[in-house]
C-alpha cells in the first residue's frame, strides 16, 4: 500500500505535515478527514518494498532497523516532548528527519494509530520487532505517570548501553575470530591443493613411510577427493544442531552447557546478569509494576535457566515473598547479586543497587573479554604452529628417509 507525505491544516486551523497510507490519492484525504486534518498538498508518494524494490537504491533494500536507529529515534522524541510539543507534533517533525523507508512507514503509522485514538503504547503494538514488550510497557508507564519525555530519555539510554556492551564484545572477539578463520582456510587451501602434489612423490617410492606422512597422505586425500561430503556433512550437523537446540530438553541442555564453560561460561552469565539488572533497573524506575517487570526481563534475558529462575522468583513475589530470596533460592544467581538486591529492598534504593549491579556486571565482562583475548591469541597461535610442525615433519621425515637410502 502506498505512503503519501501531505500538508494541510487541522480543524482548529494550525498547519500540520506527515505521511498516511492509502491505496490512493483519494482514499488518503478521505483519511486524513476522519481525522480533522484537510490535506493542501500531497508532495510526494513513497511506494511500499512489494510495489517499489526497483526505486530503491540498494542500500534501502537490504537496510534493516538497528537498535541505535530506535535509540537516535527515542532520544529525539523525549528532546521534542520535554520542548512542549504534542506527542502528534513531535511524531511529525521525526518522520521528516528520518532517511529509511521502513522506520518511516512504522513511524508513520505510529502517528496515525494515535490520530484515530489509540494510545501511544497501543500504537507502538504495530511493531513488535522494533518496539519489544519492553519498549512498550514503559511507555504505558509514562503516559499513565504524565512523565513520557523522562521514560523516553531511559529508555534510549537503555538501548544505547546495551549497544555498546555488544559491540565492546564483538570489537574484542572479531580479532580472535578472523585469525581462525584465515587459520583455516590456509589450512584446507594447503591439505586439497598443495600436500597432494607433494605427496605424490612418495608414493612413487617403495619405502615405508612415517606414520605422520600416512596420517597426512589419509587426510589431505580425503580432503580433495570427498570435500562435497565434508561440506554436506558440516550443512547436516549444524541444522541438527538447530533443530536440536530449538526443543525444550535440547535448549537447556546447551544453555545449561554454555554457563558451565570454563572462561566462555563465565563471561555469558556476566552479560545476562548484567542485563537483567539494567533491564528490571529500567522497568521499575519507569514506574512498571514488579510482577510485568520481571515477566518481561523474563524474556529479555534469552536463557532458559536463568530464565526459569526468574519465573520462580515472580510466582513468590505473587505470594508476597521479597525478590532477593527466591533469586538466592535459584543458586543461579551469585550470592553478590542477591546481597545487593536484599540491601536495595531494604533501603527502599532497588533501582538504585541494580544499576550498580549493572555497572559492576559491564566492568567485569570487559575485564573477562580482555584475559579471554589475551588467553586466545596465544593458543591460536600454537594450534596453528603444531598444524604446521606436523605438516613440514610429514613432507621432511620422508625426504631425509630417501636422502640416506641414496647415500
Amino acid at each position: 500500500m502506498p505512503i503519501f507525505e501531505y500538508k494541510g491544516f487541522t480543524v482548529q486551523g494550525s498547519s500540520t505535515r506527515g505521511v498516511i497510507e492509502a491505496d490512493n490519492q483519494h482514499a488518503a484525504r478521505i483519511k486524513l478527514k476522519g481525522m480533522g486534518i484537510y490535506a493542501t498538498d500531497f508532495r510526494q508518494e513513497i511506494e511500499t518494498e512489494s510495489s517499489d524494490i526497483a526505486k530503491k537504491n540498494i542500500s534501502d533494500i537490504f537496510s534493516s532497523i538497528r537498535q541505535q536507529d530506535v535509540a537516535i529515534v527515542t532520544r529525539q522524541l523525549s528532546s521534542l516532548i520535554g520542548a512542549g510539543l504534542t506527542l502528534v507534533d513531535a511524531l511529525d517533525a521525526i518522520v521528516e528527519q528520518i532517511d529509511k523507508i521502513k522506520l518511516k512507514r512504522i513511524i508513520s503509522n505510529v502517528k496515525t494509530k494515535i490520530n484515530e485514538g489509540s494510545s501511544f503504547a497501543d500504537a507502538l503494538k504495530t511493531a513488535p520487532k522494533v518496539f519489544p514488550e519492553f519498549y512498550v510497557n514503559m511507555i504505558a508507564a509514562g503516559e499513565s505517570s504524565g512523565a513520557l519525555d523522562i521514560v523516553l530519555q531511559r529508555l534510549a539510554d537503555y538501548i544505547e548501553n546495551q549497544v555498546r556492551l555488544k559491540y565492546r564484545v564483538i570489537a574484542t572477539l572479531i580479532y580472535p575470530a578472523i585469525m581462525v578463520v584465515l587459520a583455516t582456510l590456509v589450512v584446507i587451501a594447503l591439505m586439497t591443493f598443495v600436500i597432494p602434489k607433494v605427496t605424490q612423490l612418495f608414493k612413487d617410492v617403495n619405502q615405508t613411510l612415517p606414520i605422520f606422512t600416512k596420517v597426512l597422505i589419509f587426510t589431505s586425500g580425503l580432503m580433495s577427493s570427498y570435500w562435497y561430503i565434508f561440506i554436506a556433512a558440516m550443512i547436516g550437523a549444524y541444522y541438527l544442531f538447530k533443530w536440536y537446540i530449538k526443543t525444550e530438553k535440547g535448549r537447556k541442555r546447551y544453555e545449561s552447557f554454555l554457563l558451565r564453560m570454563p572462561v566462555f561460561g563465565r563471561l555469558i552469565k556476566f552479560v545476562i546478569i548484567a542485563r537483567f539488572a539494567r533491564t528490571l533497573a529500567t522497568l521499575l524506575r519507569s514506574g512498571v509494576p514488579v510482577v510485568k517487570a520481571m515477566d518481561i526481563v523474563k524474556t529479555i534475558v534469552n536463557n532458559s535457566i536463568i530464565g526459569e529462575a526468574i519465573e520462580k522468583s515472580k510466582t513468590a513475589i505473587i505470594e508476597g515473598s521479597s525478590i532477593s530470596a527466591p533469586l538466592r533460592a535459584s543458586g543461579v544467581f551469585p550470592p553478590m547479586v542477591t546481597r545487593m538486591i536484599a540491601v536495595g529492598e531494604q533501603s527502599g534504593e532497588l533501582e538504585n543497587m541494580l544499576e550498580k549491579i549493572a555497572s559492576t556486571y559491564e566492568d567485569n565482562v570487559t575485564t573477562v573479554i580482555s584475559a579471554l583475548t589475551a588467553l586466545l591469541e596465544p593458543v591460536i597461535i600454537l594450534m596453528m604452529a603444531g598444524i604446521v610442525l606436523f605438516i613440514i615433519l610429514s613432507v621432511l621425515l620422508p625426504i631425509f628417509q630417501m636422502n640416506q637410502l641414496v647415500h
